[in-house]
């Protein structure tokens, strides 16, 4: 055992000889100790990411800080990563920010999932019996979204956004992948549906279904190049309970996807099939659930809601002028064209994410000049009806 002074000795260079041969073996532990410190050091900085979910208990709950990444490709999505306040230090993050905020035009709701697709190709033309396998009717959906992307009428200036369903951000459009394409080559923003669909009812609302995998897709998402998400749950009644806990979870779920770095939509809707004055009273109940939710996000936090159109004009306005709050959107909820126009139309500020709506009209026996016609003038109607006033 080595005393205090005679280590001490040793490092002074003062040691005497009968102590050197002792004092050479505390610096050979030291160094040896030294040596394991730094390999340690090491091998964690560059150890691979891992599940703390997995890892169940035996986990250390510890938030590393994700730093931005972008591509050296001018303006590439590819494998970026967001930071922590969701777009601040990534200039193209930044611009689509900006675009998002600021631009004029509508987002395109292009997310149908394998349960509703079928429905979709129906109305585009193609019979169930046609469609073929899964595999088979997922690439018919993705060539219609392809096809709907890739038409000149879809552009910057009418079309800020777009909504995918996380199959269609595994595809390429026109030989890139669609993320890319999208921003490269339209200036159009990427989101990602994020929820897996709707639980069963209960309380008057058809609650998201619980989503572990949550973070994981977000990821996912985040290396492919989305910028935002839109999660979905639907008000069926007049059930202030029911939509208390309905609201909250969007915020659950937003506040999950604003900690990878990334812009949630809250989508809360309101059954278009409710009776008109139930509804109108529904959407009452449901605007200051939406600002106590606002009041429990951080100062810099952004969410985008997409809501029911109201019964009652302006009646969101107020969510506007939130500094948490990006954009205020419409969904079409299952009106025709005319209709969710008009009501758009009566709405300030409020600008169209529509899905079913977009695609009226369109058909696989159109001409390719046909089927331009027929979507150019569907967006330049939602367009006018989307400009604030």
């Amino acid at each position: 055992m080595v005393d205090a002074s005679a280590s001490y000795s040793l490092i002074e260079g003062a040691a005497p000889k009968n102590d050197r041969y002792r004092g050479k073996h505390v610096v050979a532990i030291s160094l040896l100790i030294g040596f394991v410190c730094v390999a340690l050091w090491h091998q964690g900085s560059y150890a691979p990411n891992v599940s703390m979910a997995a890892l169940g208990s035996r986990a250390m709950k510890v938030q590393r800080p994700v730093h931005p990444w972008v591509s050296p490709a001018a303006g590439s999505l590819r494998n970026t990563k967001a930071s922590a306040t969701q777009v601040a230090g990534n200039a193209v993050k930044e611009e689509q920010l900006r675009k998002m905020t600021e631009d004029p035009g509508f987002i395109s709701a292009l997310d149908e999932s394998g349960g509703t697709s079928p429905k979709t190709l129906a109305a585009y033309g193609v019979p169930i019996e046609e469609q073929g396998t899964n595999d088979e009717m997922m690439a018919m959906v993705h060539d219609l979204r392809a096809k709907i992307m890739m038409n000149p009428t879809y552009k910057e200036g009418s079309i800020i956004g777009a909504i995918l369903f996380e199959d269609t951000i595994n595809r390429d459009v026109d030989g890139i992948p669609t993320t890319q394409y999208l921003w490269e080559k339209k200036k159009v923003v990427p989101f990602l549906k994020s929820d897996v669909g709707l639980a069963p009812p209960a309380d008057g609302v058809q609650m998201m279904k619980d989503h572990p995998g949550l973070e994981d897709m977000l990821d996912r998402g985040l290396a492919k190049g989305v910028w935002g998400t839109k999660q979905r749950s639907q008000i069926q009644a007049l059930n202030p309970e029911g939509i208390k806990k309905l609201v909250a979870q969007q915020f659950e779920f937003g506040k999950r996807t604003i900690a990878k770095g990334m812009i949630p939509i809250l989508e809360p809707e309101v059954d278009i099939n409710i009776p008109a004055e139930d509804k109108d009273k529904v959407e009452k109940l449901l605007l200051p659930e939406l600002e106590a939710g606002l009041k429990t996000l951080g100062p810099d936090d952004k969410v985008i809601f997409k809501l029911t159109l109201p019964e009652t004009a302006n009646l969101y306005k107020p969510l506007m002028s939130d500094p948490h709050v990006v954009r205020v959107v419409a969904l079409s909820g299952g009106y025709d064209l005319a209709e969710s126009n008009k009501r758009l139309a009566a709405n300030d500020g409020m600008i169209a994410s529509f899905s079913r709506t977009l695609r009226e009209g369109l058909s696989k026996k159109q001409s390719d000049e046909e089927f331009t016609k027929t979507l150019g003038g569907t967006i330049d109607a939602v367009n006018a009806a989307s400009k604030a006033r």
